[in-house]
């Protein structure tokens, strides 16, 4: 089976796929919420007892939630805008896609470059309303964006979707 579909990227496509695979990562995200609520927690609790040790148990808290606040924002905010910001300055990110998906591999290129990737090169795939992401194997942290709008119907869709069952299984979903 051959899938052939192309798109133009966006910058809503990058921001939307960035938001989502790492809104996807729950558990980072509840655990620097419980940080940051214990670093509250300590500051006033410090405040309670009265004469805190301003260093100890005001400052070092202090400290300690703006940077896991500040990394909260790095990583939902800045970065995802710094990315989008790029597409309109850089010609590679924003040119026109044509991509062939079959059983061995996903084969894309651009007025830029072409590539072949081997099914195995993925780890896992996200599936969300507008995108499918392509996490790579090597990397956890890239992935390959397809919007779903690349397909020019629905039965096409849901063929690459069959095509990802069969060669990245559903258990990495």
């Amino acid at each position: 089976m051959m899938l052939s579909f192309e798109f133009v990227p966006t910058q809503k496509d990058y921001l939307s796929a960035y938001r989502a695979f790492y809104w996807r990562r729950w558990p980072i995200w509840v655990g620097l919420v419980v940080l940051m609520s214990a670093q509250i927690l300590c500051i006033g609790s410090a405040l309670l007892r009265g004469e805190p040790d301003i260093v100890l148990e005001i400052l070092l808290p202090l400290v300690i939630f703006i940077v896991l606040a500040f990394y909260l924002v790095l990583v939902l905010v800045i970065q995802p805008q710094r990315t989008a910001g790029r597409i309109g300055k850089d010609k590679r990110l924003s040119s026109p896609v044509q991509y062939e998906a079959n059983n061995e591999q996903l084969k894309y290129h651009n007025g830029f470059s072409e590539s072949r990737v081997y099914w195995r090169s993925f780890h896992k795939v996200l599936e969300t309303e507008e995108h499918f992401l392509l996490i790579y194997t090597a990397d956890k942290n890239r992935f390959q964006i397809i919007p779903k709008r690349a397909f020019t119907s629905a039965e096409d869709e849901e063929a690459f979707r069959e095509l990802l069952d069969v060669q990245i299984p559903p258990l990495n979903r």
